[in-house]
């Protein structure tokens, strides 16, 4: 089995010393790895050898030497770590080698010329660095060694020479620093695809670390064996935090069986499969949930008996948001659609019924039937007015729901005494209510304040309730209207003993042209009436509630704050200022 690529202590100390930002770029984070391990190793081996060399007569002088073999690397992975500039420290070790061979030179006091090949080092030592600014920088700084060296040797500031033992220590300290870079380079390559044995591996690594997709290896119950370098991006966690079990822990419970029988069925299966789930980002309090698809495919590796399969993981949070938002578009507009349908057909219904009345009398009456008997030829004209009345309260009640839903309809506050305006209310309905043998009553609480809103409004929302009440309260039955002040409220209820209506049909009340299914209630009335009141009610800033049951009668509350405008202001529907009485103001309800 080969090494994981994040799974270790070595990984976790070079992801702290290159820059952050590299550690979400897999092929930037790569380099600086190499740079860093290179660098650190040459400073490593040169401080190791820097306590033999004071056994030597020459120590003292050499401290110097030593002293920026040392430092010189750890400056360059310092600017590195810091800013994340991986030509400037290469610059940065550059400068100080070409320092250290001028100067080295210019002990030697040999000819200048032969500077020539050691500064050479300084370019191939850049070389390695991935960087080509740093390879330039370099060049530029070999080219400037020799009026360096020129320099130390006239002014008599080079010191004492190198021995050649101590300059092959110093050639085995960056050699042994380049070759460690290349074979960690190698060895997270050989993580990645299980082998590092040609060129066409490495370039496949590359490869796999450039990608913005999570790729997961697994084993056969779904333990994670190792992952690619997108991990920090997409769960906004550390790699290795989701090796064995960590990734299972943070998919949410409902979806771990959809997670486990992806794997098993691309472990046992010959094709690939599909979950979206959802999984937990981040660590601690900043945790959040995203939905992600993993597609899982079945791999075999050679030498690696535990990988059953292989998986690319990536966020469809938004494409997910989208496709609901356009779920839910659709529905409301099929919603919307048959709505209109069924509006358009009962509308039609509606208009049918008195249009044939009046076109059917009519034609009696211009002798189209017959011979008319004239004592007959007020009640046709009589019919005639009601089916014409009827047509014209659909259309002023369709003209009302149309100017409320579009949040034109206008309302005029003024002060209204409850009492005058539920009296004359009751007056206009004594008459069905007599007709259908009902009890209409009044239970009007002492102290009532006056109330700030439409008067014509208001009358319109009495006259509804009452007349559904009356319409379907059975002969002998009672109708009682109640009026309580409660804080800054006024509560209006009509109360009817009635059919009722049942549980699950109460929160379709109110909806254009829909009526209670019971079978006891009268076929009568268009369902408008409680559309109006709610729609009304809903432009006074009030609430409404219904409670029935079948055979038990109908409730329904209305609670409308006493001063309407006051309310309305406070939303920023109508001007706060104070209105005259008279003065018209539209409230914007859409």
């Amino acid at each position: 089995m080969q090494t994981d690529l994040t799974g270790n202590w070595t990984d976790e100390w070079l992801s702290g010393l290159v820059h952050r930002s590299a550690l979400a770029v897999p092929a930037e984070r790569l380099r600086q790895e190499r740079f860093v391990v290179g660098r650190m190793a040459t400073s490593l081996v040169a401080m190791a050898g820097l306590p033999l060399s004071l056994l030597g007569e020459v120590a003292p002088e050499l401290l110097d030497y030593w002293a920026i073999l040392i430092l010189a690397p750890l400056a360059s992975v310092f600017v590195l770590s810091r800013w994340g500039r991986l030509g400037t420290a290469q610059a940065v070790m550059s400068t100080a080698l070409t320092f250290f061979v001028a100067k080295a030179m210019a002990a030697g006091g040999g000819p200048l010329l032969l500077a020539l090949p050691a500064l050479l080092a300084v370019p191939l030592e850049a070389a390695s660095s991935g960087s080509r600014r740093g390879f330039l920088a370099a060049c530029l700084l070999a080219l400037l060694g020799l009026p360096l060296t020129l320099l130390l040797q006239n002014y008599g500031m080079a010191g004492r020479s190198l021995p050649a033992g101590a300059v092959f220590a110093i050639a085995g300290a960056v050699a042994f620093g380049h070759v460690l870079s290349r074979l960690v380079s190698d060895r997270t390559v050989a993580a990645l695809l299980g082998t590092g044995a040609d060129a066409g591996a490495e370039r496949d690594a590359q490869t796999l670390l450039a990608i913005d997709d999570l790729v997961t290896w697994h084993d056969g119950n779904g333990i994670v064996l190792r992952s690619n370098g997108a991990c920090t991006r997409l769960l906004g966690a550390s790699p290795s935090s989701i090796h064995g079990n960590g990734l299972f822990t943070r998919i949410h419970v409902a979806d771990r069986p959809a997670f486990l029988k992806a794997i098993s069925d691309a472990a046992n299966g010959s094709g690939f499969a599909v979950a979206q789930l959802r999984v937990q980002t981040g660590e601690g309090p900043s945790q959040s949930t995203i939905w992600i698809e993993m597609r899982a495919n079945r791999l075999v590796l050679p030498g690696d008996d535990r990988c059953a399969a292989v998986a690319v993981i990536r966020d469809i949070t938004e494409h997910r948001r989208h496709a609901e938002e356009l779920d839910a578009m659709r529905r409301e507009a099929v919603s919307a659609s048959e709505g209109r349908a069924q509006l358009l057909a009962t509308v039609s219904h509606e208009m049918r019924t008195p249009l044939n009345a009046i076109i059917g009398y009519s034609e009696i009456l211009m002798g189209k039937g017959g011979p008319i008997l004239l004592d007959r030829r007020e009640g046709y004209a009589q019919i005639i007015n009601q089916s014409s009345q009827h047509m014209l309260g659909v259309v002023n009640t369709l003209l009302d729901l149309s100017a409320i839903e579009a949040g034109h309809y206008n309302l005029a506050f003024e002060t209204i005494d409850l009492a005058e305006l539920i009296g004359e209310c009751c007056t206009v309905m004594a008459l069905p209510a007599e007709q259908g043998g009902i009890v209409l009553k009044q239970e009007l609480a002492p102290g009532l304040p006056a109330l700030v809103a439409d008067r014509r409004a208001c009358r319109q929302i009495l006259l509804n309730l009452l007349s559904n009440a009356v319409k379907f309260t059975p002969q002998g039955g009672q109708v009682t209207v109640e009026v309580r002040h409660e804080a800054d409220a006024v509560t209006l209820a009509v109360r009817d003993t009635g059919v009722g209506v049942a549980q699950d049909e109460l929160p379709r009340l109110g909806m254009p042209f829909y009526q209670g299914s019971t079978r006891a209630r009268p076929e009568k009335g268009n369902g408008l009436g409680l559309s109006v009141v709610r729609g009304l009610v809903t432009l006074h800033q009030g609430r409404l509630r219904i409670s029935s049951a079948p055979g038990n009668g109908t409730c329904v509350k209305i609670s409308l704050p006493v001063d309407a405008h006051r309310a309305a202001a406070a939303k920023g529907l109508v001007p706060a200022a104070k209105r005259p009485e008279s003065d018209v103001i539209v409230l914007k309800t859409g």
